[in-house]
């Protein structure tokens, strides 16, 4: 009778170490990466400094329709005369949670602003291969707001 019971105790044993090493690797097997990415852009002119300020402009405001919120903001002035304004906003993008965008604009060509006129950036975590092709695609929509022009697709 003892050596039965301690047979289904060993057994129980053996099935909770099976089921707690299992769930285990599930775990430690899940990916958790960041990706950050940033794009600049320099303006020949003061149209086409106009034009990518509408763009990031109309962009942020998509954001912001999309559940975004702002975080945080900041304005910078040179010697130069010109005005730099960079906000960060927080939300949802697609199936990213907590994704991070930064856009910058400056409000004229000035030389002593280290010729970075407008930007665009994101950080996100990724957990899977649809998280990556959501942050590429992020990433390619960055692309044309910080520089008017589509990116080269990948080969």
């Amino acid at each position: 009778m003892v050596a039965k019971n301690l047979m289904k105790t060993l057994n129980v044993l053996v099935a909770l170490t099976a089921l707690s090493i299992g769930c285990s690797s599930l775990i430690v097997g899940r990916r958790h990466d960041e990706r950050t990415y940033t794009d600049t852009y320099t303006a020949a002119n003061e149209a086409e400094l106009k034009e990518a300020v509408r763009r990031v402009n109309e962009f942020k405001q998509q954001l912001l329709d999309a559940g975004f919120r702002e975080i945080s903001s900041e304005s910078a002035s040179s010697v130069g005369g010109g005005t730099r304004i960079k906000k960060t906003l927080k939300g949802t993008y697609g199936n990213l949670h907590n994704v991070e965008i930064t856009l910058w604009t400056s409000d004229k060509i000035d030389s002593s602003m280290d010729n970075k006129h407008i930007g665009a950036g994101a950080h996100s975590e990724i957990t899977s291969n649809a998280d990556e092709e959501e942050f590429e695609a992020l990433v390619r929509k960055l692309q044309f707001v910080a520089t008017g022009h589509s990116p080269t697709p990948k080969i």
